[in-house]
């Protein structure tokens, strides 16, 4: 993880870390990963299978040296690392239940556009192991100021209650409706 490089293929930092700092970021990565996968095993008894979302937040538009820079972004890109980190009809029904709830606010929602999936999609998305993992971008003017307008650089970062409440109902619902079809799916 310090070694990862931005879009443009540059070092994402300066300077390197100090060992110390090191060691207290792997505690905490390993702690974290061993937690989801502990999760993950955990709703697989449960239940047979396991759905991870992947939650992150992007720029309105796209920074230089990424590939869409300049462009403005849905306010939700799914990632599915091209429909293989979960099950096609798992993926179907969650971009058709966010595609739904997110019309019902005026807001869009675009699949594997800007990103495709990370790292947890990459790692713990295994359809044939019935793990199934999305990624999903919010956009971060809907629920924050970004502080990159004339209008917004005095709140930068500052939250946006009705735009948080909103992301929050509208994941909320998604996620009811693909956990509910993923019982049916998987436990018929």
């Amino acid at each position: 993880p310090f070694e990862s490089k931005l879009l443009s293929d540059e070092p994402l930092r300066k300077r390197a870390f100090p060992q110390t700092v090191k060691e207290k970021l792997i505690m905490y990565y390993d702690k974290y990963h061993a937690q989801l996968s502990e999760f993950i095993d955990q709703m697989k008894q449960e239940q047979g299978f396991a759905l991870v979302l992947d939650g992150h937040s992007m720029n309105s538009k796209g920074l230089t040296n990424t590939p869409d820079e300049g462009k403005r972004r849905p306010d939700f890109a799914v990632g599915t690392v091209h429909d293989t980190s979960a099950d096609p009809k798992i993926i179907d029904i969650f971009c058709d239940a966010l595609t739904q709830e997110s019309k019902k606010e005026g807001l869009t929602v675009k699949k594997n556009d800007p990103y495709t999936g990370g790292y947890i999609t990459k790692r713990y998305g295994n359809p044939k192991e019935n793990v199934h993992a999305i990624q999903v971008e919010v956009k971060k003017s809907i629920f924050m100021h970004e502080g990159i307008g004339e209008n917004d650089k005095d709140k930068s970062f500052m939250a946006k209650s009705d735009g948080l409440n909103t992301v929050n109902k509208i994941l909320e619902k998604t996620m009811e409706v693909t956990s509910k079809e993923a019982q049916i799916l998987f436990n018929s």
